[in-house]
């Protein structure tokens, strides 16, 4: 027979607990690609199929691809003619080493890398007569130099003085640049060196990468040892940015741009320098995190069928080809607009509370921004087989984008989380499990510090090292510390005891 009292006494303690907070990310939405237009959602779908990735993995990173073939050539009036958006952005997908992170990549970057290496043959040709051209013009002008310290005439040296003149005009690179091989992408560059590409591509980039982590050390100063984040927080919204070099000769971008799509492992968050949200990079981007297959995937999952492989390379190279004279200033309609004031006020309230840490509220204050560019993009994705793309966005479409709001809202939590929390999880789930597993200690409701020390002090050089874990097990509900006498003592939670 139960004995109540001591029941009741039972059911008081753990309520007095409470529930311990899961350490394991918490079941986070699944990317819509409902949002996308059919020829990119099939092909999404078809990449997860094959690679057996999460859904999140080819749709994040469709959203990298549509900003490198499209923002050079829209930009989003949000309102009015002050609130300007490109349609650049920055990406950052979490999956572990074994998740086939570099299939899902190359599956997209294929037809841009296609594109490019023909784009380099059609110019081949087309750059080496420019070159020869400026070689024979820079060595015209050597000749005419040495004419004119000879020439004692004053009218002749005044006409060769002007044929100098005119001569420079032409091998002038900021008169008159030459043509330059196009590139798209990169997925290892210095910042500097970003700046110095950028200045001779339209002021474009982008930055894409199955090796996150290693983008991540080039902002951090790999090769400087100094942190450079210039020109990845200005080229987000397009601010001026000068760049001085050692040789002498300074660039400056007035209108930069860059994108920035990279896979990188979870635990690259916890890496990440302070100075990153101090400085506002990491709330400039978009973040998933998504959850694992590894452990049911298909050994033998079916193939991408080629009639959908073959329409996205085909709208992608119309995005690619799609020519513009001058950048194109995209409109929402008057529906779209009056959504906008309101998605606008929602997000405003959300800011309010003052609970969340500053480096998720300020992320959350560019989140209205990127909603609307990610409805550029589908707008124009939607648009592709068009002669003419439609300048006015409809309200359908920012829908579509908007929908995606809790889905960036939960997994940028849950990154910033993890980027604030300094704890190695894999050392927190250590301690817990020898706390709850172990025979000495395994269903007992008290535990000497020392006891547990001696246990796990060769993981753990120093002993506030697990005094660090600990602290942060008991504020996840888990156990609670307490003194006995100068002996500190770890309560354990009664809900995990077994």
């Amino acid at each position: 027979m139960v004995d109540n009292e001591l029941f009741k006494e039972f059911e008081a303690v753990i309520l007095e607990w409470g529930e311990p907070i899961e350490l394991d990310n918490k079941i986070l939405p699944i990317f819509n690609v409902e949002i996308f237009p059919d020829w990119l959602k099939h092909y999404i779908e078809a990449v997860a199929e094959e690679t057996q990735t999460p859904l999140d993995a080819a749709a994040m990173n469709s959203i990298a691809i549509l900003s490198t073939t499209i923002d050079s050539k829209f930009e989003i009036q949000a309102n009015g003619s002050k609130w300007i958006e490109s349609l650049n952005t920055y990406t950052v997908i979490a999956l572990e080493s074994s998740e086939r992170k570099t299939a899902v990549y190359k599956a997209f970057l294929n037809p841009i890398t296609e594109y490019q290496d023909k784009e380099k043959e059609r110019l081949a040709s087309i750059i080496i007569e420019e070159e020869v051209e400026r070689n024979t013009i820079s060595k015209k002008i050597e000749y005419l130099k040495q004419l004119y310290s000879k020439e004692e005439d004053q009218e002749k040296s005044t006409v060769i003085m002007n044929d100098i003149k005119q001569l420079a005009k032409e091998v002038k690179e900021e008169t008159n640049p030459l043509t330059k091989e196009p590139k798209l992408y990169s997925n290892d560059i210095t910042p500097e060196s970003i700046a110095e590409v950028m200045s001779v591509n339209n002021e474009r980039l982008s930055i894409l990468s199955d090796e996150g982590a290693e983008v991540y050390q080039m902002m951090a100063g790999r090769y400087s040892n100094k942190v450079n984040l210039e020109i990845y927080l200005k080229a987000f919204s397009g601010g001026n940015v000068r760049v001085d070099r050692a040789s002498g000769k300074s660039i400056s971008l007035n209108n930069p741009k860059l994108t920035i799509g990279i896979y990188i492992q979870p635990s690259v968050f916890q890496e990440l320098p302070i100075s990153f949200s101090e400085r506002g990079l990491t709330q400039r981007f978009l973040y998933s995190i998504p959850k694992s297959l590894v452990g049911s995937r298909k050994p033998n999952p079916d193939k991408i069928p080629k009639e959908i492989e073959n329409l996205f390379k085909t709208n992608i190279n119309r995005l690619l080809n799609l020519k513009v004279e001058s950048l194109i200033s995209l409109k929402f309609d008057d529906e779209a607009q009056i959504y906008l004031f309101k998605m606008l006020k929602e997000i405003e309230i959300m800011l309010g509370n003052k609970d969340n840490n500053s480096a998720y509220r300020n992320w959350l204050g560019k989140l209205c921004g990127q909603i609307i560019r990610v409805a550029g993009l589908l707008h124009i994705a939607e648009n592709i087989k068009m002669n003419d793309i439609p300048r006015k966005i409809n309200l359908e479409t920012l829908l579509k984008a908007d929908s995606m709001r809790d889905y960036f809202i939960q997994h940028a939590e849950c990154a910033f989380g993890i980027i604030r929390e300094n704890e190695n999880l894999d050392d927190v789930k250590y301690i817990l499990n020898k706390i709850t597993t172990f025979d000495r200690f395994k269903g007992q409701k008290k535990i000497v510090y020392q006891d547990l020390w001696q246990l796990v002090k060769r993981r753990f050089s120093k002993s506030r090292e697990l005094k660090r874990v600990l602290h942060f097990l008991e504020e996840m509900n888990y156990i609670k510390l307490e003194k006995d006498g100068r002996k500190l003592i770890i309560l354990v939670n009664p809900r995990i005891i077994k």
